[in-house]
């Protein structure tokens, strides 16, 4: 079993602040960490949900995606734990 961790900033589409999301993917195989970073960085502005679908169609596996937006903790969760 092989746990990836990761920080990332992206912008908020509704007030262009800068959000920051830490993601942890869990998979039974390798994922080279270029992929990751890559794919992470490639977002410049997008909602929380929506890199989470999108994180999990790229990689599989169990992911949790978490951000503090605004006051508000959101954590995703995709996969099977």
């Amino acid at each position: 079993m092989n746990i990836y961790k990761f920080s990332f900033e992206i912008e908020c589409p509704n007030n262009n602040q800068r959000i920051a999301y830490r993601v942890e993917i869990t998979v039974d195989r390798v994922i080279m960490v270029e992929n990751i970073a890559s794919f992470f960085l490639s977002y410049t502005a997008a909602f929380h949900e929506e890199v989470a679908d999108a994180a999990y169609e790229m990689f599989g596996g169990y992911q949790v995606i978490s951000a503090h937006h605004h006051g508000v903790d959101i954590e995703t969760r995709r996969g099977q734990a």
